[in-house]
């Protein structure tokens, strides 16, 4: 059951996330607005899947976001403040991107090391694995605190609107290519 529980957390949190970044990409690039753009959430679902589906490939999407989540979601429940702490996300958020740079710089098209294979990869999906990262450690935490209470509320409100930050800028990132 609890499981279940966190899984529901977990996507609950996911799409609330990508409403968010699309409402923040929305203000910020209009001064007017229909009541459509402002109701209409039909045209972020179309916008995510068609980039996914254009630039992405699912299998390595899902497990990006399937490894990390995990990493995440373990790290959430580890009883220490370092782990409970929104840390290691905001490490992630600042020190995945420069990587993914130094690789895209001397990025090896064609070889037959393994190594460089990885590197590429790991360029093309590093917004998924700080967003995997993220909505995993989100969901635990969430499913923590509301389970032992054993974390001051502040602390939780604390980590989680920086994790919260964080995935909203990943996620636009990843719709609108920042």
């Amino acid at each position: 059951m609890a499981l279940l529980n966190i899984l529901i957390v977990y996507a609950v949190y996911l799409i609330l996330v990508f409403v968010i970044a699309h409402y923040v990409n929305l203000f910020s690039s209009k001064s007017e607005y229909t009541r459509a753009e402002l109701t209409d959430l039909k045209p972020l679902a179309g916008t995510v899947k068609k980039k996914l589906e254009m630039k992405y490939s699912p299998a390595f999407v899902i497990v990006s976001m399937l490894i990390t989540s995990l990493v995440g979601l373990l790290f959430s429940l580890v009883e220490h403040w370092i782990f409970q702490s929104a840390l290691v996300a905001v490490l992630l958020f600042v020190i995945i991107p420069m990587v993914q740079k130094y690789i895209m710089d001397r990025m090896v098209i064609a070889s037959d090391s393994s190594i460089d294979t990885f590197a590429n990869i790991f360029a093309k999906y590093c917004n998924f694995i700080i967003l995997g990262y993220g909505a995993g450690y989100g969901a635990g935490l969430m499913y923590y605190w509301s389970m032992t209470r054993e974390m001051l509320f502040i602390w939780f409100a604390l980590n989680i609107v920086v994790v919260t930050v964080i995935l909203v800028i990943t996620a636009g990132r990843i719709v609108h290519e920042r």
